[in-house]
Formats: structure tokens, sequence, C-alpha cells
């Protein structure tokens, strides 16, 4: 194992944890951990997902997928996995050549035949109807139902390709960027520059964002800062005032 943790999920009681030494779980209940790096193409692994069935683990020489009922691996050879989503039992999964399917039914693997604006595809996302999938160089989403694609970039009002955190919050989707925050709104399927948080902000280099009710909490390497969307106020914390460190790395 290693101390660089990349990913940790929790799966019917079990706590998974990703690191680029190999991947563990735990009971909750009781704090054992079990090491299953030597059942995986590779050590190096990248991220967890859960189905119904099985957990899957991404690795920079594929995807291996756990058996909860039999407690057996198989391995599916791909390029480097950054990224799964589950949806409806099938994985989607974002690598550093595009975009695969994988149908558990069928046992059968699809690489997607879109054209992409970089095919190192960093992040999927699953929100309702939609597959979110982001690039080192642009935004892409998939419509479920029509079975259609369609690309965000720069020009569309996403500040920066350079994406340090996703979050979903209801409807909208947030970026934090190395150049502030970009906003995505479902009804009127855009995006907007975060303006008005950047004018306040110790840095737009925004490394990470949580929303907590009316709270919105934006890490950057300038130090913490928490607005209140009823209020309109901000707070401020850096290492004047309580943090060891203003350098965040959510």
């Amino acid at each position: 194992a290693s101390d660089e943790i990349r990913d940790i999920g929790i799966d019917e009681g079990l706590i998974w944890v990703v690191t680029d030494g190999g991947i563990s779980n735990s009971d909750v209940r009781f704090g054992d951990w079990r090491s299953f790096s030597d059942k995986l193409p590779s050590k190096n692994t990248t991220c967890v997902a859960f189905s119904r069935d099985y957990v899957w683990i991404g690795t920079d020489k594929g995807v291996s997928r756990f058996d909860k009922l039999l407690e057996e691996w198989k391995d599916h050879v791909l390029p480097s996995v950054n990224d799964i989503v589950i949806v409806s039992e099938t994985a989607w999964i974002a690598t550093s050549d595009g975009i695969f399917r994988l149908d558990v039914d069928y046992d059968r693997i699809t690489q997607i035949d879109v054209n992409l604006p970089s095919k190192n595809t960093i992040k999927a996302i699953s929100i309702g109807d939609f597959i979110w999938f982001i690039t080192d160089l642009g935004i892409v989403r998939y419509e479920k139902k029509l079975n259609s694609w369609k690309t965000y970039g720069l020009s569309d009002g996403i500040v920066s390709y350079d994406i340090n955190d996703v979050i979903i919050d209801g409807s909208k989707i947030w970026l934090a960027t190395s150049n502030g925050i970009s906003i995505y709104d479902s009804v009127s399927d855009s995006w907007s520059e975060g303006t008005i948080y950047h004018n306040l902000l110790p840095s737009k280099n925004i490394k990470s964002l949580a929303i907590d009710g009316d709270n919105i909490w934006f890490l950057t390497e300038k130090g913490t800062s928490l607005y209140n969307n009823k209020t309109g106020s901000w707070r401020h914390f850096n290492s004047n005032n309580g943090l060891l460190d203003n350098s965040g790395q959510g």
C-alpha cells in the first residue's frame, strides 16, 4: 500500500481506499483491513466505483471488477483509467485514450465513437438523464434518452480547462479551476463565470469546493473562504487566524 490516497468509497459497510500502491478495504465496524493489491493487473490504482453486484477498480492498466457474491476478480485491459461511473449496471470508463463502456450483461467493452476535444478524459459524472465527461481540453455531455453528445469549451463560459474539483448542487454543476469558478445551470443549458465570488476570494486558483446548505466553502492556494448565499457575508481563514498553512490541496 501507499500513503498517497487517490480515492475512497463506502459500499455495504466496507470502506475501500485506493492508493498508488494498491487497494485495501476495511469493515467499518471492526476496523480490520484486507489488501487486494496482488489481485490486480497493476498496483497503481486510480479510482473505485460500486454497482449492485460489483466493485470496480481503475488502474493504469485497465479495470478490475470484483464480484461481491463470489469474491472473484476479473480484469479488463484498457488504457490508463482516470474515473468510472456506473449507470444502470453499465460502467462508463474515462481513460487517457477516450471513453469506454462495459456492459455487464454481455461482458462486452465498447470504445465510444465520439469526437472528443481531447482523448484524455479525466472525470465522469452521472446526473439524471446525462453523463458528463471532463477532458483536459473541454467538457462533453451525453444525453442518454436521445443518444446525443454536446461539447462545451471556453467560449461557452468555462473559465479554464485546468479543473481541480467538480461538485453537484441540485441541478447545477460547479467547477473549481486554476482561474476561478464556472457554474452550469441545467434549466438554461449554459455555463457562467462565478464573478461575484472571484472579486472577494484571496485567489482565483481554487483547489476545492464544498456546499452545505446556504454555505459555500472555497479552498484556494491562499487560504479558505466561506460565503453565505442567504446573507451575502464572507469569512476568510488563513495562517493568521487558524489555518496551519494557506496552501489548500483539496
